[in-house]
């Protein structure tokens, strides 16, 4: 074989690896772009129940302080009489 011949069969091999280089590297950017989309869509539906647990746990926390309040005021009326 010619040394032209070996370029250009160098060359195809060159442009062959390349291709398959490049469906490897668009599979892979892909496959994070599905990962990052779906990480981010649990990432807002932790957000928005984390959101909720805190507005659930202040109403909670607001209706035994309320309560607590109530218990005392009855003893200190008890302990009064």
């Amino acid at each position: 074989t010619t040394w032209q011949q070996r370029f250009s069969e160098e060359c195809d091999r060159l442009r062959e690896q390349t291709a398959q280089l490049q469906r490897e590297y668009d599979e892979q950017s892909c496959s994070f772009s599905d990962r990052l989309e779906k990480a981010e869509s649990q990432n807002s539906e932790y957000l928005e129940r984390w959101n909720i647990l805190q507005t659930e746990s202040g109403q909670k926390i607001d209706e035994l302080t309320t309560k607590l309040q109530e218990y005392q005021q009855q003893l200190t009326e008890e302990v009064d009489e």
